[in-house]
């Protein structure tokens, strides 16, 4: 009876020592475990428990140490009522500013739990972060139009009898305007337009020699540089990129079919200065570097190739 009595109050104590925890599990997963400098990532924290329960928020210590890691949104969270109980869910949105594996810390997430505040908590997971890949090695230069050299010799001398006419023509009504013209009246002196290329690349050493974000101004030297950008595709492609979003831009120049590795770096490039712009940390010396490099590289290589005349190729 003795012996009965010590097993009864064995049970009892192990029934009340399993109810007091809730049974909760907790995951967190990334949408990728490998990105590239200045991409965005998105971390689901979830948390599934069969009892009622009340999240207390969420604690990641170590997080704001990581310097070149920063979280730039989270979502409050969401409640999913399921059949096996409930579903906690919580986003976060993070950037990386610098090349390396990064180990996350764990997430610690408390609860209440009939009055009680108990803890679940994630495992620690891995991010690697790349570089900015060059598309200099990738890229070959927009080959020119190659011009058919012509099957017959009259019709050379034809086309070269043509042209003579047409220069007398013209130095003959150009002698009759001059002529014309009323004494002391200048002739309005034609603009010179600059190839885009050229305004491009002279704007793009001016920047670097106002050296602003080693001065602290990132977010300025961003703004000029992304400004560069889209003024080149402006003069080069025709499309009023100062005017229109960054989904407007690639979905005009798309249409344009530059080929799909430029299309890639130009996604790549134009959002960087919003990026900079709302992020809280300050990307390192070598972002800033890479974004002018690969701006720069982006522009001679997609500048226009002259065909090459018949007379230099017979020649």
């Amino acid at each position: 009876m003795r012996k009965s009595g010590i097993w009864i109050l064995f049970a009892t104590l192990l029934f009340f020592s399993f109810s007091g925890n809730a049974q909760v599990q907790v995951r967190a997963r990334l949408d990728s475990t490998q990105i590239t400098i200045g991409d965005q990532v998105r971390l689901r924290l979830e948390l599934s428990s069969a009892e009622q329960i009340r999240i207390l928020d969420y604690e990641w210590p170590g997080i704001d140490t990581m310097e070149q890691l920063e979280i730039l949104h989270e979502t409050p969270w969401d409640t999913l009522t399921e059949p096996q109980g409930t579903l906690y869910r919580k986003d976060f949105t993070l950037v990386a500013w610098d090349s390396g594996y990064y180990q996350l810390p764990k997430i610690r997430i408390p609860y209440n739990f009939k009055g009680t505040r108990q803890y679940a908590q994630t495992n620690t997971f891995l991010l690697q972060v790349r570089t900015l890949e060059s598309d200099s090695a990738s890229l070959a230069p927009i080959k020119p139009i190659i011009s058919t050299p012509s099957a017959g010799v009259d019709i050379k001398k034809l086309l070269l009898l043509l042209g003579g006419v047409l220069v007398l023509i013209a130095l003959i009504f150009a002698w009759r305007r001059w002529m014309q013209a009323p004494v002391g009246e200048e002739e309005a002196v034609p603009e010179v337009i600059r190839p885009a290329h050229e305004v491009a690349l002279e704007k793009l050493d001016a920047l670097e020699l106002l050296q602003l974000y080693q001065q602290g101004e990132e977010k300025e030297y961003q703004s000029r540089l992304t400004h560069i950008l889209r003024e080149y595709v402006e003069g080069r492609f025709g499309v009023p990129a100062l005017e229109q979003t960054t989904d407007q831009i690639i979905r005009d120049i798309e249409k344009l079919g530059i080929g799909a590795d430029r299309l890639a770096v130009l996604k790549k490039l134009l959002p960087m200065a919003d990026l900079v712009k709302f992020a809280k940390a300050k990307p390192p010396a070598a972002f800033h570097e890479m974004a002018m490099t690969d701006v720069r590289e982006w522009v001679e290589n997609t500048i226009p190739v002259a065909p090459v005349n018949q007379n230099e190729e017979e020649e």
